[in-house]
């Protein structure tokens, strides 16, 4: 009836370990295994309840550069493969949002801007894996400051399914200094949620 009985806060979280490396001048090679947590807490009276659900999943993907005198690089890719979600002792779970991806970036050359900076736009068509039929398409630019250590901006627009998405626009902006790597990207979603309810991603990283 319009009474504020309590508040919730839906949070994710991602343990990742990946390895990669080149297989010929033209094949690259990648596996991610990850935890993946999923959890609701609440303050006051949340008459849903409250949860949380850990499982394990990997990542697997190969890269192509097709052509020796070009930065044109293309992917494929299945992501979030693994066991379902189980909160505590609950008989179901929920399946894993499992993706096939097929994508390409092109770098733009050094001759057309100053050294120090570099210019990639991408491209990306995602689908279902287990259910597919619903695809979704991502285009994206980045922008980046720097040699070895770099700073970085990033924005990109989805293309969704209609049934039960919107188009969606996100911006990012990080920074990769020696082995560390800071992100931070948010969702700036047209319909739907209000700008104040979509999630900030942050994403901290170690390169070995």
């Amino acid at each position: 009836q319009g009474t504020v009985v309590g508040s919730i806060a839906v949070r994710g979280h991602q343990g990742l370990l990946s390895a990669a490396r080149a297989v010929t001048t033209w094949l690259s090679a990648g596996l991610s295994a990850k935890v993946v947590s999923s959890g609701v807490t609440c303050r006051g009276q949340c008459p849903e309840g409250t949860g949380q659900a850990t499982t394990w999943a990997a990542d697997a993907g190969l890269q192509v550069r097709p052509l020796s005198d070009q930065p044109l690089v293309i992917g494929v890719m299945v992501a979030h493969v693994g066991h379902r979600l189980r909160e505590g002792t609950a008989h179901e779970a929920d399946p894993l949002p499992s993706r096939l991806r097929l994508g390409a970036s092109y770098r733009i050359t050094r001759q057309l801007l100053e050294e120090e900076f570099g210019v990639r736009v991408l491209a990306e068509f995602e689908d279902h894996l287990r259910n597919p039929g619903r695809p979704q398409l991502f285009i994206a630019s980045e922008l980046t400051a720097g040699g070895t250590d770099q700073l970085f901006v990033r924005g990109g627009f989805i293309f969704a399914d209609r049934r039960n998405q919107t188009d969606a626009a996100a911006i990012g902006f990080g920074l990769r200094y020696e082995r560390l790597e800071l992100g931070i990207a948010r969702s700036l979603a047209r319909g739907g949620p209000t700008l104040e309810q979509e999630p900030v991603h942050l994403t901290l990283g170690l390169a070995f």
